[in-house]
């Protein structure tokens, strides 16, 4: 069975040898925002990937560079890439498979694992991404409730970004995603959208919100951290989604633990070394680095950047995210400005 997805007006064409393989690609891309299209088989794609769970993978050849990833490692020569990732393999520009992404699925029982399945699948989609020249941003999208200012909320995980997406959410504000976000560059603009279609938090980031959300809205515990909570946004925030926007600050959040959060302005310099280290692939990626490098940059040049250093106020005064956010997207003067 092939499913074709579109976003962001490119096509990525999924071809699957199997019905288990359907199904895992049926259930895990239902999860995101992409638009499932009409079966067509002269339909273009601007990206195919291939899917299999009952052949073997080749084996890797010797000689290629390689380092580790998270939960596997890669092996490339800059135009071969092979991922091991949680028992299985991807590959592109290798073999039968040209310029199309392969994927097979490792036949024990930790490849099989769903929280494994996925990482997997995870790491698929953004090699198919980038392909089409969206670049995945590790953070949250959110709009002011006038929608005249948006911000992403960047950091690692477990730094506050879904607690802000959801708090500020709670409050009115628009939402794109609370972490996983794509950007792309349209009329010399960077445009951002959210990907991902669930939130994933907390009970405390639930009580934050001082809101009774309904037995649809909050699901079961998240395989990747099972002491976060499913979150269906668009039934805890009816009528607040944002398929896109044009960011205008980057908001660099981590927890401190301290009694007040803190703000400070950060430079350039400092804005773009913190975008490429959360984003390695601009750098190991050489089929699309050249370009995501540049997309990046015009990200920084087109945004203001902050860092936000959260403290247990956010969580005990609901009023507090906004408090500190909407100063920084006004622009007043009370943001300190660095040397």
């Amino acid at each position: 069975m092939t499913f074709s997805y579109a976003i962001a007006g490119r096509v990525v064409s999924i071809e699957t040898a199997d019905k288990w393989s359907a199904r895992l690609v049926s259930r895990y891309f239902r999860d995101f925002y992409l638009q499932l299209l009409p079966a067509s088989p002269t339909a273009p794609a601007d990206f195919t990937v291939k899917v299999f769970s009952r052949d073997p993978a080749p084996a890797i050849p010797d000689g290629l560079d390689s380092f580790e990833v998270a939960f596997g490692k890669c092996h490339t020569d800059g135009d071969k890439l092979y991922l091991t990732i949680e028992d299985s393999v991807i590959g592109t520009g290798i073999g039968h498979c040209g310029n199309a992404l392969c994927v097979w699925i490792g036949d024990t029982s930790h490849a099989r694992d769903p929280a494994s399945l996925f990482n997997l699948m995870a790491y698929a989609l953004d090699i198919s991404l980038r392909r089409c020249r969206l670049y995945q941003l590790h953070g949250a999208g959110l709009v002011t409730p006038d929608g005249r200012s948006a911000a992403l909320i960047l950091g690692a995980s477990g730094s506050g970004k879904s607690t802000f997406a959801s708090v500020l959410a709670s409050r009115g504000w628009r939402y794109l995603t609370d972490d996983a976000l794509l950007l792309n560059e349209d009329g010399g603009l960077v445009h951002a959208r959210g990907v991902r279609r669930f939130f994933s938090a907390s009970e405390a980031t639930l009580a934050s919100c001082s809101l009774e959300f309904s037995d649809h809205a909050i699901g079961g515990p998240m395989l990747s951290d099972p002491q976060k909570r499913r979150l269906e946004p668009l039934v805890a925030f009816p009528g607040q989604f944002m398929s896109s926007c044009i960011p205008t600050a980057l908001i660099f959040v981590s927890i401190t633990g301290k009694t007040s959060s803190e703000v400070e302005e950060t430079t350039r310099a400092d804005t773009m070394a913190r975008l490429i280290r959360s984003n390695p692939w601009a750098s190991y990626d050489s089929l699309t680095a050249r370009d995501h490098l540049r997309v990046l940059n015009r990200l920084n040049n087109q945004c203001r950047a902050f860092s936000l250093r959260a403290g247990l106020d956010i969580l005990s005064d609901p009023s507090c995210a906004e408090g500190l956010l909407l100063p920084l997207l006004n622009d007043q003067r009370s943001v300190v400005t660095p040397a």
